[in-house]
């Protein structure tokens, strides 16, 4: 059994109107090889700001 390293659940993020997450839910394993992919803007470095702290969520922990 793996321990898991970061839960996220329930996070939403919102900009005004602009929903950037929305009821998402992440799990991170420990002792695993993790990426963060995807197109410009689609929310990578929101989604580690909000993780580290540098932004609060709209709700979710």
């Amino acid at each position: 059994m793996t321990d898991k390293c970061i839960v996220v659940s329930s996070l939403t993020k919102n900009f005004g109107k602009i929903k950037v997450f929305h009821n998402a839910d992440v799990t991170i394993e420990e002792n695993t090889i993790t990426a963060l992919s995807g197109k410009n803007s689609s929310g990578k470095t929101t989604f580690l700001k909000l993780l580290s702290g540098f932004l609060l969520p709209c709700n979710g922990k």
